[in-house]
């Protein structure tokens, strides 16, 4: 099994890790260190190639020289849930998660569990023009919208006078109309407007 130099491996299994399993597969992912500081579960959709993780792609007889195993046929999930690790002392370099199960099937001996997949985690700056790949998924709601405000639903009395208002507003639109087309309105205008005027102010206050 071949390691990566200078990336931290991490969620090492419990027991004897060399105890007989099927061939341990490589995948790598890019992800915003963000991610890694919230610690978010991600759901990683696997490519149809992964390569062996012995021999790193090259070719071996764990992967039959082909230097990759194909999912399924292999045994390989398409899809594995992931939780970032926060990195202790705040390090930015790449992580390795070794995660059971996840890798392929001996090519022999069916009754061994599968391999594992050691999944390295590069953690990145915002930079324009790059985003995660679109086989990655956060499965935590980390951003809350906009809180609404609850409105209490209108009353008969209240849609009442408001109706009400508004016609006293288009009555008053109306006589101002009259009085500008007319320049001298007679009396009984001028006292319509201003008992209008006071019938507005006493309902609405």
């Amino acid at each position: 099994m071949q390691y990566t130099p200078g990336v931290a491996v991490l969620a090492r299994v419990t027991g004897n890790p060399d105890e007989p399993r099927g061939p341990d597969v490589l995948h790598t992912i890019d992800v915003p260190s963000e991610w890694l500081e919230l610690g978010l579960s991600v759901e990683v959709t696997l490519p149809r190639l992964l390569p062996c993780a012995r021999c790193a792609g090259g070719g071996c007889d764990s992967c039959s020289r082909r230097g990759a195993f194909e999912q399924p046929a292999s045994g390989v999930p398409s899809q594995v849930i992931v939780t970032l690790p926060n990195p202790q002392g705040g390090g930015s370099g790449a992580l390795c998660l070794r995660l059971p199960g996840s890798g392929a099937r001996h090519a022999t001996d069916t009754a061994l569990p599968l391999g594992h997949l050691l999944l390295t985690i590069v953690p990145r700056e915002p930079t324009e023009g790059w985003l995660p790949a679109g086989s990655l998924r956060t499965l935590d709601s980390f951003e809350e919208g906009p809180e609404l405000e609850t409105l209490e639903p209108e009353s008969a009395e209240d849609e009442r006078i408001r109706r009400l208002a508004a016609r006293i507003r288009a009555v008053q639109a109306r006589a101002a109309a009259l009085f500008h087309h007319r320049m001298r309105p007679p009396l009984m205008w001028c006292l319509g407007i201003a008992l209008i005027s006071l019938l507005a102010w006493w309902l609405l206050t």
